[in-house]
This record gives structure tokens, C-alpha cells and sequence, in this order.
């Protein structure tokens, strides 16, 4: 399950550097960007476990 999820999230990074990247956006900043919102997902992810504990 764990290397299932893993291989989607890589999928899903490479869909939006492959967008950004058809948008112009330098790849410094979609790296910046998919970083932001793994951090805010973890964050998430962590409340949401510490809620329902």
C-alpha cells in the first residue's frame, strides 16, 4: 500500500512539473511549490490523526 502511494505522488508531482513547466514557471519555484503544499498536506494529515485519536 505504502509503495503504491508512493508511486502516486510521484505521478502527481510530475503532472504538475509538466504543467508549470508548459506554463513558463522556472523549475525552482514549482519545486518551491510542490514542497508548500506537502509541508501543508503533512500538516493536515497530522491534525486530522491527533483528532481522531
Amino acid at each position: 500500500m505504502e509503495m503504491q502511494r508512493m508511486s502516486e505522488s510521484r505521478r502527481k508531482v510530475e503532472s504538475v512539473r509538466l504543467v508549470t513547466r508548459s506554463l513558463g514557471v522556472p523549475e525552482e519555484e514549482t519545486l518551491n511549490l510542490i514542497s508548500y503544499f506537502t509541508f501543508l498536506y503533512t500538516l493536515d494529515l497530522h491534525y486530522y490523526e491527533s483528532s481522531t485519536a
